[in-house]
Order: structure tokens, then sequence, then C-alpha cells
């Protein structure tokens, strides 16, 4: 009886020791988040920073600070050296310390670092500073995916067409897009699996700017948490 407490007790600490970590880690809609191509992560463990050829982006970090003013943390920078060209290049990483600032809020609601500093010790990748500082839209969509609404002037029960494409479509990734009016959820689309396209249909209601936020998350051992979203108005008088 003693044993079987004492591992009831055991597993609720456990239990307990994990909802707390989970209450400490921002929601992905709500961030702070960091940029990587597009895609916001809350603390990200590695994420990419040349997004157009992928030779340079970070690795191993371990985040000591999260979700204030500033954010702290240190990990590696991996680097190709493009030797004798990137295609037969080799990646090499160098040890860094990295300060996220400039908190945002995004048209979304969502809290963003839209500056990253990195600081590399006596070694860094060939033509980077040992300050390197990077700074990222508070509301690029990123590559691949943004929404669409038409008419964006309308009146009260009109038909909205909202259009767009969806971020991620891989089998590791559900490829919902939700779409939220407002504070209020429209609908849950699937889009279309060879062209990432979906449409919907809102009756508008309402005065002034109407906010539709289009929105999809990954959670997978290869592309990690990611959360991607994009915005549209629609003006009613």
């Amino acid at each position: 009886m003693r044993q079987a407490l004492v591992l009831a007790f055991a597993g609720l600490c456990a239990a307990l020791a994990t909802t707390a970590a989970l209450a400490g880690l921002p929601s992905l809609t709500l961030g702070p988040t960091l940029s990587d191509c597009g895609a916001q992560s809350v603390a990200p463990s590695e994420f990419t920073l040349a997004c157009g050829d992928g030779n340079y982006g970070l690795t191993g970090m371990t985040w000591v600070t999260w979700g204030g003013a500033t954010a702290s943390g240190h990990g590696l920078a991996s680097a190709n050296d493009c030797t004798p060209s990137c295609a037969e290049g080799h990646f090499h990483t160098y040890p860094l310390t990295a300060v996220a600032s400039k908190l945002a809020v995004c048209a979304s609601g969502r809290k963003q670092y839209t500056r990253l500093v990195l600081t590399y010790g006596a070694k860094r990748p060939v033509g980077v500073k040992k300050t390197d500082t990077w700074t990222f839209a508070c509301d690029a969509p990123g590559p691949g995916g943004s929404i669409v609404a038409s008419p964006t002037h309308a009146t009260a029960g009109a038909t909205v067409k909202i259009t767009g494409t969806a971020w991620a479509t891989g089998a590791d990734c559900s490829g919902k897009v939700i779409l939220t009016v407002g504070k209020r959820a429209l609908t849950t689309v699937k889009p279309a699996q060879a062209t990432g396209r979906f449409a919907a249909i809102w009756k508008a209601a309402g005065n002034g700017k109407v906010l539709i936020i289009a929105r999809e998350t990954c959670v997978s051992a290869s592309i990690g948490n990611r959360l991607w979203e994009s915005t549209a108005r629609v003006i009613l008088p």
C-alpha cells in the first residue's frame, strides 16, 4: 500500500511538473515568436537565416530567457563554406550567443521579436561580422502562403470570398488552415493536395475594419513546432 502511494505521489509530481513547464511556454498564436523564413516558432532550437539557399542558420539553441522584452540564448551557427561551390561545400559550426529584442504586436495580436543579434567569439563564418544583426518583418506571411479577401469593401450580409494558399501540405503536417474573423472561428479548410489552394465564404457582419486571419500549425519531428499566418481586412460601413 505504501509503495503504491509513493508511486502515485511521484506520478502526480511528474504530471504537475509537466503542466507547469507547458504553462510557461507561450502559445504559438500569442508568442513571442521568432520568424523562421515566415514560419513562427517559440524558443526554436534551430531555424534558418538564409532563406533563399539554406546555407546559414542556427542549431542547438538553448534559450536562457524567453517571453520578456528580450530573449537570450546560446548555440551554434551552421554555415556552408561554399568551397568550391555551395553545392559542393561543407557545413561548419561556430559557437555564438543570441539576443532577440524589439518585441512587436502583429496584426493578428501575436507578439514577435523583430530583431536578432548574434555575437561570435574568436571564430565565425567567412564574411560574417562578429556582431551579426537580423530583422524580421512582423507580418511577413512567409513563402508560399497568403490570403486575399474579395471584395475588400462590403456591406453587412454580403458574400466575401476568402482565397489563399497553404504553407505546408506534406505528410508530416496537418495541412489544415483555420480561418477566424475577428475573435470568432469561421471555418477550417483542407487545401487541395496538389496546389495547396483553398477557398471559403464569409457572410459579412460587423462594422469598420474586420480582420480575417488564416493560420496553419505544424508539429512534427522534421519541422518542429511552427505556425504560419496571414491576415486580410474587409471594411464595412
